[in-house]
């Protein structure tokens, strides 16, 4: 049997072994013998075994004096930083910093430029070396090992500042950075990079509190399929895209708790948006694991090793636990809820996620309203740049249903849903499909357009391979037509029975122009054909995005969709 203490320094044995340099396994197991022997408690033993000279085995089975590895690790020499590469000023003179090794290029033997980089940005250091050199052989030895480093090493700098040359700014670099330079002393290689192919990282980093960081730094990271993200994680989140992403988040976070928790003095007040809401809110963490529920979302099952057979099951909301906080008093709670749910995945879901979790007891509605408001007012404000007007829009969910197909209505764009009942009115179609939707009880005949079809060079398949699949699944029929330059149809198997009051009905109704495709589902519940233009219309403006036909990126619609029904 070991002692507590023999097994602390082999665990330790092991750690050093890992962080620092190989060592012989020989010197391994020298280190993990017990030089103190059993009969000490623990404090006793840490205390003579930091006084017990150690003896290694040599190659030649000698004994032989070496240092203790984690000695050797104590004894390294801190990394300093006076600064972070993308905040030193013109003003100062000597900084000592590192980062990751952007760029390297050499002009002679004797001058080498280099970037180095981190969060905060760029900056620019050059080894130039004179002839009358005291340690010229010193820089030249930097110089190898910059040039030999790949690409997001790890490289602590130390030297002084001065300004660049007339013609050399790089307005690009942010701050002072791009009228700057260091020039080298001392360069330390902290951790190489063995990757030739990592991707050029763009000078320019974005503070995240900027208003344009987010916009800006969206084209950093295109080209990066998900396999790669994954592949090379590290370097991904070091791109200024993914930086500023994380840290916007965190000070949105921050912001969120003082804001929530009334604590107004923990930030900025703004005169743009200024505050005049009552906040006072709790906030309380809710358990994670819980007893399944039948209702909502399908969730994710913890076995537990502790009681064979049964299982928890992992919170799809906190919806439960807040109900019972407004029981217990805590009339305004909330918390930043990590939830799970086992359902198929989609752009705005995911299998785990956060949101901001909230309840009010003893509120009307217009109260509700103003706390949401305002919040959101002032993070698109502080993060976005953008001045959100109050109060928000309403809708009912009848109307954004009938309009929109949809709950939760993306307003940025047109291409509403049209009833095409009443082109119907007073007249028999020729059309069985047609018939047995205007003769069933709750049956409409809906469409939407899509404009402008043909301009964008899609095939006649294409309108069957995208729309018709989420209809054929949901046992529906989809008929469409192409309106040609002399107004006239080229359509599908279902409108070809159409007469021509009926289409000329159906296009007035829809203000189609030439080129435009109109889509239509025939569906015997209404709700159902809402449900599936809905999912079409969605489909319909993302083709447009993608022929730069339609620009919402940057447009920010809010509404609330009031009335649902119980």
């Amino acid at each position: 049997m070991r002692s507590n203490g023999v097994s602390l320094v082999s665990r330790i044995a092991r750690g050093a072994s890992s962080m620092g340099p190989c060592f012989s396994r020989a010197s391994s197991l020298a280190l993990m013998r017990d030089p103190v022997g059993p009969g000490f408690g623990f404090a006793e033993r840490a205390r003579m075994l930091s006084q017990t000279p150690r003896v290694f085995v040599g190659e030649e089975g000698k004994d032989c004096a070496k240092p203790d590895p984690i000695s050797k690790i104590m004894s390294l020499e801190p990394v300093k930083r006076t600064r972070y590469c993308g905040t030193v000023k013109r003003s100062d003179e000597y900084v000592e910093t590192w980062g990751w090794l952007q760029s390297s290029r050499s002009i002679t033997k004797n001058l080498l430029f280099f970037n180095i980089r981190d969060y905060t940005g760029s900056l620019q250091c050059i080894i130039d070396i004179k002839e009358d050199s005291p340690n010229a052989e010193q820089l030249r030895s930097m110089i190898e090992k910059v040039r030999e480093s790949g690409r997001d090493s790890v490289v602590s700098i130390k030297g002084k500042v001065r300004m660049r040359p007339d013609g050399m700014v790089n307005p690009l670099m942010k701050g002072d950075t791009g009228s700057i330079e260091v020039q080298v002393e001392e360069v330390q290689l902290l951790n190489a990079s063995k990757r030739k192919d990592v991707e050029k990282i763009a000078i320019s980093s974005p503070s995240p509190s900027s208003p344009s960081s987010t916009s800006s730094s969206t084209t950093e990271t295109e080209g990066w399929t998900e396999e790669r993200k994954l592949k090379d994680r590290v370097i991904y989140l070091r791109t200024p895209a993914m930086q500023s992403r994380l840290r916007m988040r965190h000070e949105i976070s921050l912001f969120l708790r003082n804001f929530l928790s009334g604590n107004h003095t923990g930030f900025e007040s703004l005169e743009q948006v200024p505050i005049n809401v009552e906040t006072n809110f709790v906030e309380i963490e809710t358990p994670t694991m819980l007893r399944k529920t039948p209702e909502g979302a399908r969730e994710f099952l913890v076995p537990c090793s502790q009681i064979p057979g049964e299982w928890y099951a992992l919170a799809q909301s906190p919806q439960q636990f807040k109900q019972l906080l407004m029981a217990s008093g805590y009339d305004r709670y909330f918390q930043l809820a990590r939830c799970f749910r086992d359902e198929p995945l989609r752009k705005d879901r995911q299998f785990e996620f956060t949101q901001l979790d909230l309840e009010m007891s003893c509120v009307s509605p217009p109260q509700l309203f103003d706390v949401i408001e305002t919040l959101l007012q002032q993070i698109w404000f502080r993060w976005m740049g953008q001045k959100i007007e109050r109060p928000f829009k309403k809708m009912t969910y009848e109307e954004a249903m009938r309009r929109f197909g949809s709950d939760k209505p993306d307003t940025r764009f047109g291409i509403e849903l049209t009833d095409l009942t009443e082109c119907f009115e007073g007249l028999t179609s020729s059309s069985t499909s047609f018939n047995e939707i205007l003769q069933s009880k709750e049956g409409k005949v809906m469409a939407i357009k899509f404009p402008s079809f043909t301009d964008l060079g899609l095939s006649k398949s294409f309108i069957p391979a995208t729309f018709g699949k989420p209809v054929e699944t949901a046992r529906s029929t989809l008929a469409w037509a192409i309106v040609r330059p002399d107004h006239t149809w080229k359509d599908s198997v279902q409108t070809k029975h159409l007469s021509e009051t009926e289409k000329r009905k159906i296009v007035e109704k829809m203000d189609a122009q030439p080129g435009d495709l109109i889509l239509i589902v025939l569906e015997k519940k209404h709700e159902k054909a809402q449900k599936l233009l809905g999912q079409m219309r969605l489909s319909v403006a993302n083709q447009l995005i993608e022929a730069k036909r339609l620009d919402i990126e940057n447009i920010f619609n809010f509404l609330w969709v009031v009335d649902f029904p119980l």
